[in-house]
């Protein structure tokens, strides 16, 4: 399918941003946002990869994906996405600030205010770690 056959397929589902030239898939997303399709041959594929391999005529390489560089997961414009490591890719996140961070990170055991207050104590020497650590509802590894 060529990238003009892709976008006629899914014209229903692709909205156009005109802010920023972004073609938005709306059909289904996954949990980070991504659009979701199914292959020719019902093999489940993010919406952006298929564009890019009908883009580019070519299977993405191995050890290699699409990224995007206008920072928006369910944009399917071909102009928008460049392949490269998964190296480059998380430095991409990094760089955007979507790497998550603090309480963003779903693995986080305190909130931004709680670890301010947690530097101040300990800065202070006003309690030690294990106690602070019991105070707060953690182990005494995350202070």
């Amino acid at each position: 399918m060529t990238y003009a056959e892709f976008l006629d397929r899914y014209r229903s589902v692709i909205s156009t941003n005109p802010f920023d030239d972004c073609f938005l898939w709306a059909l289904r997303l996954d949990r980070d946002g991504y659009g979701r399709t199914r292959r020719e041959d019902g093999s489940d594929v993010g919406a952006h990869v298929l564009a890019w391999e009908c883009a580019s005529g070519r299977s993405v390489p191995d050890g290699l994906v699409v990224r995007h560089t206008c920072d928006t997961p369910n944009c399917v414009n071909s102009d928008h996405l460049m392949v490269g490591t998964v190296a480059e890719n998380v430095a991409d996140r990094q760089r955007r600030g979507r790497q998550a961070r603090g309480s963003r990170n779903g693995r986080s055991k305190l909130d931004e205010t709680q670890v301010a207050a947690a530097k101040r104590v300990l800065a202070e020497d006003a309690l030690p770690k294990a106690r602070l650590a019991r105070l707060l509802g953690v182990d005494p590894t995350v202070v």
